[in-house]
């Protein structure tokens, strides 16, 4: 494997040698990057992608690749990708660093575990199936793409950045720590997380044993923070809530969790200040 140069660098005012990327596997199976150090690529530090027939002379799927322990910082793209058609990724021990994304998952099975992410525009941007677990985020924002069916346990998230999935993702959380970030917190994000579904693509969600603390701040332009929720859901398709706790110090908080356009909820032994139910929602609680 080498690094690529190209003309691109210098169009976008960058040294002529730049790395766009560093290590890229196309139509691999089953290879292994381990215990690497990479900082200032281009793109991205390392990206499984299938082969393709106009490109390569036949379409070979990649699967099977794993990158681990390895630390990758100030990606202008990203650290660590796995492109749509591939399959099996692995990525175990990873640190991503001040970059656009951090984990990029487009494939049809992941597995992320014991990472840290910090300062990342998307710490984890999720397309496919995954199962992520002692995923510590800071200061990052995550997305998951409308296919996407993902597990996270074990994990925390302190950031300055909202969790945003797609219309149609399946998102689940078990024994999560969400909390804002001491760093001053851009005034468009009101939320930890905001789903945001659609009539025609709902998003569904599982919330248990997690737990969310909401310290007082101040915005990005000095303003006091104000009535910032910790989650917010618009169509969602029977969400359940069981076993959650939400504290928050700001008390002007309007509320705990915002649910519109939501049918069939489930909140079971949820401690929190307050629940807002807007238009065509049905839910039921119990304690």
């Amino acid at each position: 494997c080498k690094p690529l140069y190209g003309r691109l660098a210098s169009a976008c005012g960058m040294p002529d040698r730049v790395v766009l990327l560093q290590y890229g596997f196309l139509g691999s199976n089953y290879c292994v990057v381990r215990e690497c150090f990479f900082n200032g690529i281009f793109g991205n530090a390392v990206c499984f992608t299938p082969s393709t027939e106009e490109r390569d002379g036949e379409w070979r799927v990649c699967k099977g690749g794993r990158v681990e322990n390895c630390t990758a910082m100030n990606s202008y793209e990203g650290c660590f990708n796995s492109m749509g058609g591939t399959q099996y990724t692995t990525y175990n021990g990873i640190t991503c660093i001040n970059s656009y994304n951090g984990i990029e998952v487009g494939a049809e099975t992941a597995h992320i575990s014991n990472c840290f992410i910090d300062e990342c525009l998307n710490g984890i941007a999720l397309g496919g199936n995954a199962t992520v677990t002692n995923l510590s985020m800071y200061n990052s924002g995550a997305t998951f793409g409308e296919s996407s069916i993902a597990m996270i346990t074990n994990s925390r998230f302190i950031t300055n950045r909202y969790l945003h999935p797609y219309a149609g993702a399946n998102v689940s959380f078990d024994n999560c720590y969400f909390a804002r970030s001491e760093k001053p917190w851009d005034s468009a994000y009101q939320y930890l997380l905001f789903f945001n579904g659609s009539s025609a693509k709902t998003i569904k969600l599982k919330l248990s044993n997690c737990e969310f603390y909401i310290r007082e701040g101040y915005t990005i332009d000095g303003v006091k923070e104000k009535g910032l929720t910790p989650i917010y859901l618009n169509y969602g398709e029977s969400p359940i809530f069981v076993a959650n706790k939400i504290t928050s110090e700001d008390t002007s908080a309007e509320c705990a969790i915002i649910m519109y356009n939501t049918t069939n909820a489930f909140i079971n032994t949820m401690l929190t200040n307050k629940l807002i139910v807007g238009e065509y929602s049905t839910y039921v609680t119990k304690e």
